[in-house]
C-alpha cells in the first residue's frame, strides 16, 4: 500500500500489492489501486503552480493531503469505481 505523503522507505510503504486480488467476481488489485492513487496524487497538487501530473484521469478539484491519505486507506474501490463513471470520489 503506497501511502501519500510520507517517505518512500517507510515501511508503511513497502508491502507488495496484488495485482488480481477478486473479491467475489471483480477484480481489485494494484493496477485499479494505482488509478486511484494517480488521481488523488493529481487532486493534492491541482492548485500547485506547474506541479507534474502522473495520472492519465485529470484531476479537475483539489483535495487536502489529509482527504488523500483517508480515501486511500479507506474504500479506495469505491473512489475507483467513481472515477470509472466520470464521478468525483468522495
Amino acid at each position: 500500500m503506497k501511502v501519500i505523503g510520507i517517505d518512500p522507505k517507510d515501511p508503511r510503504n513497502l508491502w507488495p500489492e496484488p495485482y488480481n486480488t477478486k473479491v467475489g467476481w471483480v477484480i481489485m488489485g494494484a493496477h485499479q489501486k494505482d488509478v486511484v492513487e494517480g488521481l488523488i496524487h493529481g487532486e493534492i497538487c491541482h492548485d500547485i503552480s506547474n506541479s507534474k501530473q502522473t495520472s492519465h484521469v485529470p484531476a479537475n478539484t483539489s483535495v487536502t493531503l489529509k482527504r488523500g491519505q483517508e480515501i486511500l486507506a479507506g474504500d479506495w474501490y469505491a473512489c475507483y469505481e467513481a472515477i470509472k463513471k466520470g464521478n468525483p470520489c468522495r
